[in-house]
């Protein structure tokens, strides 16, 4: 969807817990996290389907601006894989793009914190944000 990239160009994403693809499809995203022995668990999934125009008619103002925080990471010879913060400092945002800058897909949490450092390990992408979350996604979920 042209509105979309035409957002992800001007540094915008919708800033609610979702996974946003190209096309203007979402997923709204839940997810919980608990503490075991010192280290900090995220559980993430799916509550429902929707599009960003379904989500612009109850909330108008549904774009929030974001701020990359680290370096573009190749994820195969074809897309880059970047991570950042949302309009306010407890949000974060891990996003695709093609090799050429286009947008191809985004998640965005609204209590994550910002990410800050990204590790590729394979087709996985493990993204740390500054609230010492660790959030491991398989590149190609997004897709299914």
């Amino acid at each position: 969807m042209k509105k979309v990239d035409q957002h992800w160009k001007q540094d915008e994403l919708i800033g609610v817990d979702s996974l946003l693809r190209a096309d203007g499809s979402v997923v709204l995203l839940d997810w919980v996290s608990s503490k075991m022995e010192g280290k900090t668990s995220v559980s993430c999934f799916p509550v429902c389907d929707t599009t960003v125009e379904s989500l612009a008619r109850y909330n108008p103002d549904i774009w929030t601006s974001i701020q990359p925080f680290t370096e573009k990471v190749p994820l195969g010879s074809d897309r880059l894989i970047e991570g950042g913060e949302g309009g306010m400092g407890n949000e974060g945002f891990l996003a695709c793009t093609d090799s050429s800058g286009s947008f191809e897909w985004a998640l965005f949490f609204t209590r994550s914190n910002p990410f800050h450092r990204l590790q590729l390990h394979g087709e996985t992408i493990v993204a740390f944000s500054s609230l010492d979350l660790k959030f491991v996604v398989d590149s190609n979920v997004p897709f299914q």
